[in-house]
């Protein structure tokens, strides 16, 4: 469990996302909902809301559990800046760079961006990313772009293409998060397969695998774009991120964005490494092939990362993560990391007459 001790001005820092956040019922069927404990165990019903907020974060945090309320807060309202920005502070949510860094990127690459714009959109983000499992193993990442529609790699779900292993056995699983203390928030939401799930998909280029011949970056056929379209037996993205009426529900990323991602720009991966829990990677654009096809970055990603998606500092979802340097087998140290443009699939999308009918 991860121990969180607030000094004075982080314990006025929560407050005031709490209270951005939540109305005071709204706080009041939190610590009940979220925490099994009642407002009248902390404060008066006569004290005003800044007051209960203050008696409630100075009786948890005294007793070295105010990261359960944070966690709460955050499962309750995930979409909020004001409290991702308080839990990445204390290490209770996917790391990203701390403000000035982010400040840096956000200037050279797009302008200014405020944080709170930056912050809603890795909120937006965190919702729609999920650990993509077969027979109960993990094997990739993906995320929604429609209300029931996920993309992964290919690869990722070639044993169930090929039919060595059935649909009925893959678990699409969202929310799995974990904060930098090995604090589970939860074990996640699951979904399965319709019994129609497979939408569209393109095989991997050969050429992926290979080392960069004497051609350097290689043209990849447009056909082989390593994407797969996976639908859900129920729409996950209506589903509720909190309890209660007002709860946010999930959404979807989409792919009408018409951002490109150009080199030098900084990119963002949301995760499943290895598995494990979500984690945001960041690293910067070193090349793109000539027909736009492939972009390599720096950002580190592990084998489970297949299937991410990358986005801009806009947060723009710009390109689908698939592979990495092959020359990693080879005991030599990997230089890059490799995805597929999102513009290029969603021409090839259009060109299918699939493009709009994702959303179903």
């Amino acid at each position: 469990m991860t121990i969180v001790q607030l000094d004075g001005r982080a314990q006025g820092q929560l407050a005031r996302a709490l209270q951005d956040a939540f109305t005071p019922q709204q706080f009041q069927q939190l610590l009940k909902y979220e925490l099994n404990k009642n407002i009248h165990s902390f404060a008066s019903l006569y004290d005003d809301y800044p007051t209960q907020l203050y008696k409630v974060i100075e009786s948890l945090d005294s007793h070295g559990v105010s990261a359960d309320l944070i966690l709460a807060a955050r499962v309750a309202n995930p979409r909020n800046p004001a409290l991702q920005a308080v839990a990445m502070a204390r290490g209770l949510s996917p790391q990203l760079p701390d403000d000035q860094a982010l400040q840096r990127i956000l200037q050279r690459d797009v302008g200014f961006v405020d944080l709170a714009t930056f912050h809603a959109g890795v909120a937006r983000a965190e919702a729609c990313v999920c650990r993509i499992e077969i027979a109960q193993r993990a094997v990739g990442t993906g995320f929604l772009i429609g209300t029931r529609t996920v993309m992964t790699n290919a690869h990722v779900i070639e044993p169930v293409l090929n039919r060595h292993h059935r649909p009925a056995e893959v678990i699409v699983r969202f929310d799995y998060k974990m904060s930098a203390g090995a604090y589970v928030i939860r074990p996640g939401t699951t979904h399965t397969l319709a019994d129609d799930w497979h939408i569209e998909s393109a095989g991997p280029s050969g050429l992926d695998i290979q080392p960069d011949g004497a051609r350097g970056f290689a043209e990849r056929d447009p056909d082989e774009l390593d994407y797969a379209l996976l639908r859900l037996s129920a729409p996950a993205a209506e589903d509720a991120l909190g309890r209660g009426p007002t709860a946010d529900r999930r959404g979807f990323l989409g792919l009408d964005s018409q951002a490109r991602i150009a080199q030098g720009h900084t990119v963002f991966i949301v995760q499943h490494p290895d598995g494990a829990a979500m984690t945001i990677a960041v690293g910067q654009v070193s090349a793109i092939n000539a027909n736009h096809t492939r972009v390599r970055y720096s950002a580190d990603t592990d084998s489970g990362s297949s299937g991410s998606p990358c986005f801009n500092a806009r947060w723009d979802l710009v390109a689908l993560h698939h592979a990495g340097d092959p020359l990693y087998a080879k005991f030599h140290r990997p230089t890059y990391n490799q995805g597929i443009p999102i513009a290029i699939i969603r021409q090839r999308l259009a060109q299918s007459g699939r493009f709009h009918h994702l959303m179903d």
